[in-house]
This record gives structure tokens, C-alpha cells and sequence, in this order.
């Protein structure tokens, strides 16, 4: 991170009358804010599962979305690479999360989302029923666990559950059959209309002799 971006988080923190936790790998940043405390590392599912806590501020991965869901909190995204975008825009669209653009973002942007996050109720409220929907389940994430644990091991490996592609050959797993189609496909009739082109060309200048 560089440090005129850093600095705008910073001051935007500062400006907040809450508490920040700022899970950061440099933990001697000069000048921090008296209300900013960072860490290398931090419970972050303990930290989310704390009452108090208003905002979950991350870069929208699948288990920070999974734990801030679990917990009830609303979040600013700032997606970065690969799934997050889809998970950002889930949220965006469910009505529990604000996104910023991290290559784009302004200490006005990002102080009027957080404010929006924590003054606006309606945020809070959408999580807590994705949260509701989400904990709505027969057995618990780690009862779930146990039980196909203890299933495979009844049933000595569950081979009748076990996938078709661990049988299939390398070339087919990795559809290098299909795509050796497809290009064939494409580049067939490519080749031949080479062949046409080289033999007409071939016709006329044997016709020019």
C-alpha cells in the first residue's frame, strides 16, 4: 500500500469517534490515530462475533463474507482480485454491503460510506436476516462436518459418493478432449479454405504460363 493511500485511511479512521482495528502488517505506521489500534494479526471471528462491532471493513473474501454473514455485520467491500468481485456484488445487491474502488477511492468516499454503514440501520438489518437465513439449518457447520466424517468412515471411504472424474483419464479431466474439438473445429475449415486459395493461386498462374 502506498502511502498517500494509506494516509487517506488513516485519516478517514482518525475522523471516526469509534474504535478501529486495522489488521495491517506494518505495525509501527507513523502517526497513527489515537482511536486506530494495528495489528499483524487478529481474531477476526472472534472480533466480529463482539456486539459493539458496526462495520466489517475487508476485501471480500469468502470466509471474511461467510463470518461477517455468520455474525450479523455489515460490510464495506474493496474487492481486489478473482471471487471477490462476485461476493462484493452479492452483497451490494442483498443490501448489506457498500463497495469502494480501491484503485479509485477518496478520503470523501470512503468517510461517507462508513458513516452511511454505521448511521443507516438498514444495512444492519438486511445482514441480520442473511445472517438469520444463513443460520438456518438442520445441524450446525461443525455438526454437519462430523457426521459426513463419521458417514465416510461407516461406510469405509463412501466410494458410491466418490466423483466420476477421479476415474477419468488425465486428458479427459482436464477436457483436453473437448478443446482439441473445438479447436479442430475452428481450425479445419481454416486450412482448407488455405488449401482452396493455394490451389486456385496455383490454377491461374499455370493458366498465365
Amino acid at each position: 500500500m502506498s502511502p498517500e493511500k494509506r494516509k487517506i485511511f488513516l485519516d478517514v479512521f482518525g475522523s471516526l469517534k469509534q474504535r478501529v482495528l486495522w489488521k495491517f502488517e506494518n505495525e509501527s505506521v507513523p502517526n497513527l490515530p489515537a482511536n486506530v489500534m494495528m495489528k499483524s494479526w487478529l481474531p477476526q471471528a472472534d472480533i466480529l462475533a463482539h456486539p459493539n462491532v458496526k462495520v466489517f471493513f475487508g476485501h471480500g473474501g469468502t470466509n471474511g463474507v461467510i463470518e461477517a454473514m455468520h455474525y450479523g455485520v455489515p460490510m464495506l467491500g474493496m474487492a481486489i482480485y478473482s471471487d471477490q468481485y462476485h461476493h462484493v456484488n452479492q452483497g451490494k445487491k442483498a443490501g448489506y454491503l457498500l463497495d469502494l474502488d480501491y484503485r479509485k477511492v477518496t478520503e470523501e468516499e470512503l468517510r461517507e460510506s462508513l458513516l452511511e454503514l454505521i448511521e443507516n440501520p438498514k444495512y444492519r438489518n438486511n445482514m441480520k436476516q442473511a445472517s438469520k437465513v444463513f443460520r438456518d439449518r438442520p445441524l450446525s457447520a461443525m455438526d454437519t462436518a462430523m457426521y459426513w466424517i463419521n458417514y465416510v468412515i461407516e461406510h469405509q471411504g463412501a466410494p458410491h459418493m466418490v466423483s466420476a472424474g477421479v476415474h477419468l483419464p488425465w486428458y479427459q479431466f482436464y477436457l483436453l478432449d473437448i478443446v482439441a474439438l473445438g479447436l479442430g473445429c475452428i481450425l479445419l475449415p481454416i486450412l482448407l479454405l488455405l488449401l482452396i486459395c493455394r490451389r486456385r493461386r496455383a490454377q491461374k498462374k499455370t493458366k498465365q504460363e
